[in-house]
């Protein structure tokens, strides 16, 4: 018999451990009338206001000749089991997009975590 650490009633009474909704998001690419590619986003059915703790994990800072690109690193704990959701999404809270590099489940199908990056 498999033990639960933590039931998914208890993990749902926890309100505080989720502080932030999120939207997952899938791009579609069109082709503009000059014939350039552009990505454009819209939400993933079923997957908008997501309960979600967003951690910082890390990030590093890269120097150009003529730029400076700062990536930032992310865990996005989501409360719920998401097994649709795959690295070429993005997930955004209040107005900033994650982009997904890896998508984890646990072993109960409880919570989904994402570690993400966000490019400024």
């Amino acid at each position: 018999m498999v033990r639960q650490l933590i039931s998914s009633a208890r993990l749902t009474a926890l309100k505080d451990f989720f502080p932030s909704a999120g939207t997952v998001q899938t791009s579609a690419k069109t082709r503009a009338s000059s014939g350039q590619q552009d990505k454009t986003w819209s939400n993933l059915a079923d997957h908008v206001d997501i309960a979600c703790r967003v951690s910082p994990a890390g990030g590093r800072e890269m120097r150009k000749k003529d730029q400076t690109v700062a990536t930032m690193t992310h865990t996005i704990a989501l409360q719920g089991h998401y097994p649709s959701i795959t690295s070429q999404m993005r997930f955004v809270v209040e107005s900033l997009s994650y982009d997904i590099l890896l998508v984890d489940h646990d072993g109960q199908k409880t919570y989904t975590r994402l570690k993400c990056e966000v490019v400024y």
